[in-house]
């Protein structure tokens, strides 16, 4: 048997994250309050965008009437909301980066065979809760 001699060099890549190469979309989550304001009557929602590099950019408050808090609750899919019981987002902190790693799931954001959560009306039938036509 004859020996070879085979020489490694070690290199340390340019970036420190093996992902440094994929560029993510912006994308926007939303935090709702699950009552209306009482005096007002109102809903409170925090719009929140979040670049590429998941960092918050900014965000503002909304203040929407009953019939638009359940269109945007029945056209948002379920990883890009989170549902707060109070009528005030005062004492909730943003997203979390778990809040931020649902959103962008590729398989939560799948069309196809879209279960989604389906709520039982008593009239042997099923709402289902997901993005709109």
């Amino acid at each position: 048997m004859s020996k070879s001699n085979k020489k490694y060099t070690f290199v340390t890549p340019p970036s420190s994250s093996i992902y440094a190469d994929n560029v993510l979309s912006p994308i926007k989550f939303y935090q709702l309050c699950g009552f209306p304001n009482p005096r007002t009557n109102k809903y409170e929602i925090r719009e929140v965008n979040i670049n590429g590099m998941n960092e918050i950019e900014q965000y503002k408050i909304l203040h929407v009437n009953h019939d638009t808090y359940q269109k945007i609750i029945r056209a948002l899919r379920d990883n890009k909301y989170r549902l707060y019981t109070t009528y005030n987002l005062d004492h909730i902190e943003l997203p979390t980066c778990n809040d931020i790693t649902l959103a962008r799931s590729v398989m939560l954001n799948r069309d196809e065979n879209y279960s989604g959560f389906a709520t039982f009306d008593g009239n042997n039938d099923f709402t289902w809760k997901g993005i709109l036509p």
